[in-house]
């Protein structure tokens, strides 16, 4: 006979499923309280010069599955999953449009 455990629960926050609180995946949601569009008219409504509005924070917890479909995680393969790295970023490559570059064009111009 195996003695039970007790294991801490976590209640998903897109579908209210129960899943293990160590296995859920957790992501912290910061947002403003006032949306984006009543911003500028709370600012000018306000009494006082220098407030700030203050920011919502919420740490959702959501299950494997639902996590999963709505693209939060990836599904990964059984030997990639002990990879705790995060994945890479993507790194967009710049183009430079400086002075030296505008030079060259206005030159090729007046050769022309």
């Amino acid at each position: 006979m195996v003695a039970a455990t007790s294991m801490a629960v976590a209640m998903s926050n897109s579908s209210a499923a129960l899943t293990v609180a160590n296995v859920a995946p957790r992501r912290f949601l910061v947002r403003n309280i006032v949306e984006q569009a009543a911003v500028r008219d709370v600012q000018v409504a306000c009494v006082y010069d220098s407030y700030t509005l203050v920011k919502l924070h919420v740490k959702m917890q959501i299950c494997l599955s639902c996590a999963i479909y709505s693209h939060v995680v990836r599904v990964r393969s059984r030997t990639d999953r002990r990879n705790r790295d995060p994945p890479q970023r993507f790194i967009r490559r710049r183009t430079h449009y400086g002075k030296a570059s505008s030079i060259y064009v206005i030159n090729l111009f007046k050769q022309g």
